[in-house]
């Protein structure tokens, strides 16, 4: 008898064990939990971190200066065509040519060159247009030039395409003005002068460094020489009434914008 009642016993036992629901099994403490959410919390904040880090490192690559070619270097060659008008009286042209000979330091180029400055005198041109008036008057201007041509200036657009230069150009001069007219003297002058000044100038090439580039200068030249003068009253020596010279030292602005090619 007592046998059987501790079996049915120990079988209720068993069945009620078995059938325990979920929540009855032990729980985890809330400490525990709260610590595990606080390291998965500092593991996406290092995460967040390392990312960052490396969108900063490549946002540093990208804004990076570009290798670029210097604009104007040693063995460059510029050939260039300018023109303009001069003291708002002569229409002028002049062919130049500049060649890079030596660099002092990263994007810092000396040049040396030259060019050939020819003018005509166009508002004696539409003087001449009155009755009984001549008077035609030109010049001729060979001159040299040294200049030293910066990239810094491109560098700041992070451009190849301008050239910045500064120099000194010297050179001489020779004018000559004729007047004639039906009732007074014919007047012959000519002016034969030395030229010195700074030049202040910046060229853009169309594409890259190199090829067909548009260009603009500023020269501020000081001028001293000697200016002579003839009148006459025909074609004959016999007929000059008067003749004398005087000395000229004078400085001005002219503005030159022209086009060229760069090898």
């Amino acid at each position: 008898m007592f046998l059987r009642q501790f079996l049915a016993t120990t079988a209720a036992v068993a069945v009620l064990a078995a059938g325990l629901p979920a929540f009855a099994q032990p729980q985890q403490q809330p400490d525990e939990q709260e610590e595990q959410l606080d390291e998965q919390e500092e593991q996406l904040d290092e995460q967040e971190e390392q990312l960052d880090e490396q969108d900063a490192e490549d946002n540093d690559v990208l804004v990076e200066p570009q290798n670029l070619d210097e604009p104007f270097n040693p063995g460059n060659t510029d050939l260039s065509v300018m023109g303009g008008v001069g003291n708002l009286l002569y229409l002028w042209v002049e062919p130049g040519v500049d060649f890079g000979l030596f660099s002092l330091g990263e994007g810092i180029t000396v040049s040396a060159g030259g060019g050939l400055n020819a003018g005509w005198c166009a508002i004696c041109g539409l003087a001449s247009l009155m009755p009984g008036v001549s008077i035609a008057g030109w010049y001729l201007q060979p001159t040299a030039r040294a200049t030293v041509h910066f990239n810094q200036l491109g560098a700041l657009f992070d451009t190849n395409q301008l050239d910045s230069y500064a120099g000194l150009a010297s050179g001489v001069a020779i004018y000559s003005l004729s007047m004639e007219t039906e009732q007074e003297p014919d007047l012959e002058t000519g002016v034969y002068s030395f030229l010195i000044g700074p030049i202040l100038g910046a060229r853009w090439t169309f594409d890259g460094a190199d090829g067909l580039f548009a260009a603009a200068e500023l020269r501020l030249l000081a001028e001293f020489g000697q200016q002579t003068f003839t009148v006459r009253t025909g074609d004959e020596d016999e007929d000059v009434v008067e003749e004398g010279a005087a000395n000229v030292a004078r400085q001005g602005f002219d503005l030159n914008v022209g086009i060229g090619f760069r090898f």
